[in-house]
C-alpha cells in the first residue's frame, strides 16, 4: 500500500463508531477491498469492541453534573483494559497474549477446566470469576479449594478477582458467603478481591450503594490488577 493509503486505527475507530462523511467513508470501504490487511484491521477493532461492550453494561444516565463527572472512567484504566481484551477473549491468546505481554508464554493463561486438567506447578495463581452461572462459580472455588488443600505447607498465594457479574459473588448476600468465609477461615493466603469500578457501575444502575461481605477487599479496577499479577509472573485462570 502506498504511504498516501495508509489508514490509521484512529480512522478506522471513527469508521466504527459512523464518525466520517460519505467521502471519506466511501474512501476507506474502497481502500478495504483493494487491502486486506485493512479489513482484518477493521474486523479486529470492531471484534473488540464488541468484546468491551459485553464486557460492562452501561449505567443508565443520569443527569447530575457532579454524578456524571464522577462515572468517566481514568484513562489508566482504558489503558488497561484494552491491554487486557485479549484475557476477556478466553483461553486460546493467540495472537493477542504474544503481542501485549510478549514476554509471557501461553502456558500462563487457562480456563478452569484447563487448568483442573493440568494443574501446572505455579505458587502463584489467580482466579478471574466474572459471571454468576452457577457451574462456573462452583467449578472456580472448587479449583481454589483444590488448589489451598494440595499447596497447604507451601507459600502459595491465591487471588480470587471478581468483576462485571461475578462482583455478585462477593456482595451481602450472596449464596456463596458461606464458602467463602470457610475458605478464609481454613486458608491464610487466598484473598478476595472486589473490582471498584464494577462496584461503582452497580450503584450507579441499582441507585445504591452496593454492600460486600467482610472477606472481600476493595480494589481500584479489576483489569489493572490482573495485568500486574500476570505481570509478576502469576497464572492467570478464568472462570
Amino acid at each position: 500500500m502506498k504511504n498516501k493509503d495508509f489508514i490509521s486505527d484512529e480512522k478506522l475507530n471513527a469508521l466504527l463508531d459512523k464518525e466520517l462523511d460519505n467521502d471519506e467513508r466511501s474512501q476507506i470501504l474502497k481502500l478495504m477491498q483493494q487491502d486486506s490487511s485493512i479489513s482484518e484491521r477493521y474486523c479486529e477493532l470492531r471484534r473488540v469492541k464488541e468484546i468491551v461492550a459485553a464486557a460492562y453494561e452501561t449505567p443508565p444516565v443520569i443527569e447530575d453534573r457532579q454524578i456524571r463527572a464522577n462515572r468517566i472512567v481514568p484513562d489508566s484504566y482504558r489503558v488497561a483494559f484494552a491491554s487486557f481484551i485479549f484475557l476477556v477473549i478466553g483461553s486460546g491468546i493467540g495472537w493477542f497474549g504474544s503481542q501485549l505481554i510478549p514476554n509471557k508464554s501461553p502456558d500462563v493463561f487457562f480456563s478452569v477446566e484447563q487448568f483442573r486438567a493440568s494443574h501446572p506447578d505455579n505458587d502463584k495463581v489467580l482466579i478471574h470469576i466474572n459471571t454468576m452461572d452457577p457451574d462456573k462459580v462452583e467449578a472456580a472455588l472448587d479449583t481454589a479449594q483444590q488448589l489451598l488443600r494440595e499447596n497447604r505447607d507451601n507459600n502459595m498465594e491465591l487471588d480470587i478477582i471478581a468483576n462485571v457479574a461475578g462482583l455478585g459473588i462477593l456482595r451481602t448476600g450472596s449464596p456463596y458467603t458461606n464458602r467463602i468465609i470457610q475458605l478464609t477461615l481454613d486458608h491464610k493466603n487466598v484473598t478476595f478481591k472486589a473490582c471498584g469500578i464494577a462496584k461503582s457501575v452497580a450503584a450507579l444502575k441499582e441507585g445504591q450503594d452496593i454492600s460486600l461481605i467482610p472477606q472481600a477487599k476493595d480494589i481500584p479496577a479489576a483489569l489493572d490488577e490482573i495485568l500486574m499479577r500476570i505481570e509478576q509472573g502469576w497464572i492467570y485462570v478464568k472462570s
